[in-house]
């Protein structure tokens, strides 16, 4: 073996035992060859979030990233479901990551009672460094249906994870990550840099997430609820049209027979709409 071989066999081993190490205390670490590739992997690129008038009063919303503009964004969903039917926002968390934390805190705290404990920040040996609790905001007027799934981690799943537990909204879909941490980046001693878990959140009881994600209320996996294809005439039933609000049923319908998941949710919004709906009529009749 050539001395440069000789001397780069030490320095390969090195490198594997600190990804070792890394990834023993977080097995999602990642680990970058210099600082700039570290910076561009954590800064993605801005996209706009989707926003989606489906009528009757719903609205999907899908962020670009879930961050500081995150309250923002379902706050202003909030308003015109609520000014356009109030049938209620579906927020759409699937693939949804970020460390907007105090985004999400703002949002809950739309859902409960302000000044509830919501969790804690921890160091990965279980002490705790930071308390976070609701803030005072309007209270919705609408319901809250969010969507997850296998790749919902971060932000997106400590939403998950505080609708659940204070009862504020329904979550739909298939089992999270179950992430847990927040994430920096370090410099290790060879160059390189490391980005991996630097904190663990839990609930006030001490229970986390992390390994073991969040189990939706409702669990809808592949297309059982995908929508058969529609047609024009499929609008009118024989001679007879349907009803306006059939008809505006059926168009929200069409929009989301490709997506399961979405259209479980549309399902839920309309019925409790009109539930409500109903039960307003029978409490107005003499």
């Amino acid at each position: 073996m050539s001395r440069l071989g000789a001397a780069s066999e030490p320095a390969r081993v090195s490198r594997a035992v600190l990804e070792a190490v890394a990834r023993l205390s977080d097995p999602e670490a990642v680990v970058f060859d210099d600082e700039a590739e570290a910076h561009k992997a954590e800064v993605r690129p801005a996209e706009p979030p989707e926003w989606r008038d489906l009528g009757e009063g719903l609205v999907v919303v899908k962020p670009s990233a879930f961050d500081e503009s995150l309250a923002g964004l379902v706050v202003s969903a909030i308003t015109y479901s609520a000014s356009s039917g109030g049938a209620g926002v579906i927020l759409d968390g699937r693939g949804g990551d970020g460390d907007g934390f105090e985004g999400v805190e703002r949002v809950i705290s739309h859902f409960i009672s302000a000044d509830v404990f919501l969790y804690v920040v921890q160091d990965l040996g279980g002490r705790e460094l930071d308390f976070r609790s609701t803030a005072r905001a309007d209270r919705a007027s609408v319901p809250l249906i969010y969507l997850v799934d296998e790749q919902t981690r971060g932000a997106a799943e400590l939403l998950a994870v505080l609708l659940q537990e204070h009862r504020a909204g329904l979550v739909l879909g298939r089992p999270t990550r179950g992430d847990g941490v927040i994430r920096r980046t370090w410099p290790l001693p060879d160059g390189r840099f490391v980005r991996m878990a630097s904190a663990v959140l839990a609930l006030p009881d001490g229970r986390t997430w992390r390994g073991r994600g969040v189990t939706p209320h409702i669990r809808v996996e592949g297309d059982e609820w995908k929508r058969p294809e529609f047609r024009p005439e499929d609008m009118a039933r024989g001679k007879r049209p349907l009803d306006p609000e059939r008809r505006r049923h059926l168009e929200v319908f069409i929009q989301t027979r490709q997506d399961a998941v979405l259209a479980r949710a549309v399902d839920i919004l309309l019925a409790l709409q009109s539930l409500s709906g109903s039960r307003a009529e029978s409490e107005s009749t003499p």
